[in-house]
């Protein structure tokens, strides 16, 4: 139980830096393993797990599908912790839906990647696991229209700084949720 524990706490603590890394921001160790983040991530990834299981269980192939489209269950559930677990799947389902050809393009990449760097004595997985996982907060941040790189451009200051903004915004309630608006054709 213990070992499992300090599991998720070194897993919340990955997907953290791998987006720290991706907003430019300087990894913080005090911020990489925060209450809320690694409890929402235990929830979600206690939920996926079953669903992944079941599927498993229901002729293997249902549990590859549900493996498939809860693979950023982890981000989501990292990323966006205040929305809480059962987003953190409907989140991952999203992205995937909505970037299946891509997303399948990635995983195979991915896998090529991990399968080469297993041959080089495993040695080689020192290097291919950090890359895949930061390739895939990657895709989880273009995926989520994640815009504190363009608004750090056009406002020339650092992506932490606006990510900084936006969580105390989000903490204040200033921003209380995000939209999608259409424009009509």
């Amino acid at each position: 139980v213990f070992t499992t524990a300090v599991g998720f706490v070194i897993t919340v603590g990955l997907y953290r830096a791998a987006l720290m890394i991706l907003d430019g921001r300087k990894i913080v160790l005090g911020e990489l393993f925060s209450g809320p983040a690694v409890v929402n991530y235990f929830l979600a990834s206690l939920l996926a797990g079953i669903i992944i299981g079941v599927g498993f269980l229901l002729l293997f192939v249902p549990g590859i599908i549900a493996a498939f489209i809860l693979q950023f269950v982890g981000f989501a559930a990292v990323d966006r912790y205040r929305d809480g677990p059962v987003a953190a799947l409907t989140h991952s389902f999203n992205v995937v839906k909505d970037n299946v050809g891509t997303i399948i393009l990635f995983d195979l990449a991915a896998i090529a990647l991990l399968i080469v760097g297993a041959l080089l004595c495993g040695v080689g997985l020192l290097v291919a696991w950090p890359v895949v996982l930061i390739a895939a907060g990657f895709m989880w941040r273009r995926f989520t229209n994640s815009t504190v790189a363009t608004l750090a451009h056009k406002l020339g200051v650092s992506r932490g700084t606006i990510k900084n903004r936006i969580t105390r915004l989000e903490d204040d309630g200033v921003i209380t949720g995000y939209t999608v608006r259409l424009k009509p054709d």
